[in-house]
């Protein structure tokens, strides 16, 4: 039996079979790593994360006489960002979970380092986010030790290349 109605992608596709298609390059693949000093223990973990950014705001002055000579003030806030945890390079899952909700419940601002690494796992670039506390922890309904999410809040963070 043959269809009645020939699909236009088969028919581009058997027009265009014999055609040679130059290979596209590989997309550059990173891998994120991310440390936190918890209670005098080091736990090291690889991590799915946003990045760490900034949303900057400007602002005028109401005043009429500040409007017309242009002055503007800016404000700034560093954005939370998410984070999934893979798989636990240094450190106790069960110790690390206990020492994440004391963080949370104390809110002690602590320094957190994310890593990137390149496709042959050169160092890429090093985000230090200074100040930083969990807002909120997300565990999956199947129970597993890692793929849990948490958000951290932080003050500032700088940037190594």
């Amino acid at each position: 039996m043959k269809p009645l109605k020939k699909i236009k992608k088969l028919e581009k596709f058997q027009k265009n079979k014999d055609t040679f298609v130059l290979p596209q390059e590989n997309r550059i693949t990173f891998r994120y790593y991310i440390e936190i000093p918890l209670n005098g223990v080091l736990y090291k973990f690889w991590v799915n994360p946003e990045l760490p950014s900034i949303t900057i705001n400007k602002r005028t002055n109401q005043v009429l006489n500040d409007f017309i000579n242009g002055d503007f003030s800016l404000s700034s806030r560093c954005n939370p960002i998410n984070i999934i945890f893979r798989d636990i390079v240094d450190g106790d899952i069960n110790e690390f979970k206990d020492q994440l909700f004391n963080w949370l419940h104390y809110n002690n601002k602590m320094n957190v380092t994310i890593s990137r690494f390149n496709a042959i796992g050169e160092l890429d670039t090093r985000w230090h986010l200074i100040g930083t506390t969990p807002t909120n922890i997300y565990y999956p309904e199947y129970d597993s030790d890692l793929d849990f999410e948490i958000t951290l809040q932080y003050d500032y963070f700088s940037i190594n290349y």
